[in-house]
């Protein structure tokens, strides 16, 4: 997997700027066609976005007596899906 050769911050970076191109592209779409192409590319473009998530949360809260995982889940329970 990318996130488990590369660095977690890099794998953001560069998840986040694909997702971005990948929304004007939505935005500019003619057509279906280039609508449902610019949709997946979303997609691949944001599915790194939970995994990187969840590790750098493992970084910040390092596994302590099993509290991480009790702060950890109720980060994940406090954002929006």
């Amino acid at each position: 997997m990318i996130l488990d050769r590369s660095a977690v911050t890099w794998v953001n970076r560069i998840s986040t700027f694909l997702w971005s191109v990948t929304s004007v592209a939505t935005a500019f779409a003619v057509g279906l066609g280039s609508l449902l192409g610019a949709r997946v590319l979303l997609g691949v473009a944001e599915d790194r976005a939970f995994p990187a998530s969840s590790k750098a949360t493992g970084y910040w809260f390092p596994v302590r007596n099993g509290r991480s995982q009790r702060r950890s889940s109720m980060l994940r329970q406090s954002s929006p899906t």
